[in-house]
Protein backbone atom coordinates (compact mmCIF):
# COMPACT_ATOMS: atom_id res chain seq x y z
CA UNK A 1 0.00 0.00 0.00
CA UNK A 2 1.24 3.39 -0.76
CA UNK A 3 2.38 5.65 2.05
CA UNK A 4 -0.02 8.76 1.76
CA UNK A 5 1.27 11.90 2.12
CA UNK A 6 -0.01 15.84 2.63
CA UNK A 7 -0.25 18.22 -0.12
CA UNK A 8 1.38 21.70 -0.15
CA UNK A 9 -1.71 23.14 -1.42
CA UNK A 10 -4.05 21.65 1.18
CA UNK A 11 -2.32 23.08 3.83
CA UNK A 12 -0.02 20.16 4.06
CA UNK A 13 3.80 19.64 5.18
CA UNK A 14 5.97 21.77 2.27
CA UNK A 15 7.32 20.47 -0.43
CA UNK A 16 5.68 16.82 -0.25
CA UNK A 17 3.30 16.24 -2.55
CA UNK A 18 0.18 13.61 -2.61
CA UNK A 19 0.74 10.58 -4.69
CA UNK A 20 -1.20 11.03 -7.81
CA UNK A 21 0.67 8.75 -10.09
CA UNK A 22 1.73 11.65 -11.92
CA UNK A 23 5.98 12.43 -12.23
CA UNK A 24 7.11 13.66 -8.52
CA UNK A 25 9.69 16.53 -9.09
CA UNK A 26 12.82 16.00 -6.62
CA UNK A 27 15.69 18.15 -6.38
CA UNK A 28 19.18 17.26 -4.54
CA UNK A 29 21.32 19.58 -3.39
CA UNK A 30 24.77 18.09 -2.09
CA UNK A 31 28.53 19.86 -2.18
CA UNK A 32 29.91 16.29 -2.92
CA UNK A 33 29.14 14.40 -6.77
CA UNK A 34 29.79 10.82 -5.52
CA UNK A 35 26.31 11.26 -2.81
CA UNK A 36 24.49 13.21 -5.63
CA UNK A 37 25.44 10.79 -8.48
CA UNK A 38 24.37 8.10 -5.78
CA UNK A 39 21.07 9.73 -4.97
CA UNK A 40 20.65 10.49 -8.88
CA UNK A 41 20.76 6.92 -9.53
CA UNK A 42 18.83 5.40 -6.83
CA UNK A 43 15.58 7.82 -8.23
CA UNK A 44 16.50 7.13 -11.69
CA UNK A 45 15.26 3.57 -11.29
CA UNK A 46 11.57 5.01 -10.00
CA UNK A 47 9.47 5.95 -13.03
CA UNK A 48 6.97 8.34 -11.60
CA UNK A 49 10.33 10.44 -10.31
CA UNK A 50 11.83 13.10 -11.91
CA UNK A 51 14.76 14.62 -10.93
CA UNK A 52 14.03 18.58 -11.81
CA UNK A 53 17.36 20.11 -10.83
CA UNK A 54 20.59 19.65 -8.54
CA UNK A 55 22.23 22.40 -6.76
CA UNK A 56 25.83 22.16 -5.21
CA UNK A 57 25.60 24.98 -2.43
CA UNK A 58 23.25 26.22 -0.40
CA UNK A 59 22.27 29.28 -2.33
CA UNK A 60 21.74 27.67 -5.49
CA UNK A 61 19.48 25.10 -3.83
CA UNK A 62 16.71 27.54 -2.58
CA UNK A 63 17.20 29.73 -6.03
CA UNK A 64 16.12 26.72 -7.73
CA UNK A 65 13.40 25.46 -5.33
CA UNK A 66 12.01 28.66 -5.77
CA UNK A 67 11.61 28.72 -9.32
CA UNK A 68 10.82 24.85 -9.76
CA UNK A 69 8.71 23.87 -7.15
CA UNK A 70 9.77 20.05 -6.37
CA UNK A 71 7.66 17.91 -4.52
CA UNK A 72 10.86 17.17 -2.40
CA UNK A 73 14.39 18.32 -1.96
CA UNK A 74 16.90 15.92 -0.75
CA UNK A 75 19.60 17.94 0.95
CA UNK A 76 23.11 17.42 2.49
CA UNK A 77 22.76 19.17 5.82
CA UNK A 78 26.52 20.66 5.68
CA UNK A 79 27.00 22.62 2.46
CA UNK A 80 28.54 25.49 2.11
CA UNK A 81 26.86 29.13 1.00
CA UNK A 82 24.48 28.51 3.56
CA UNK A 83 24.43 24.73 5.29
CA UNK A 84 21.35 22.91 4.74
CA UNK A 85 19.95 23.44 8.48
CA UNK A 86 19.59 27.73 7.63
CA UNK A 87 18.31 26.39 4.08
CA UNK A 88 15.37 24.04 5.10
CA UNK A 89 14.08 26.84 7.43
CA UNK A 90 14.53 29.41 4.17
CA UNK A 91 12.62 26.38 1.92
CA UNK A 92 9.97 25.74 5.05
CA UNK A 93 9.38 29.42 5.07
CA UNK A 94 8.89 29.58 0.66
CA UNK A 95 6.86 26.66 1.09
CA UNK A 96 4.20 27.73 3.43
CA UNK A 97 3.94 31.47 1.38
Amino acid sequence: MPAQTADRREGGLPGVAENTGENRKRLIADDHEMPRRGVRNMLQTQSDLEICAEATDGKDGIDKAKALLPDLVILDINMPALNGRRRFGRLYGAARN
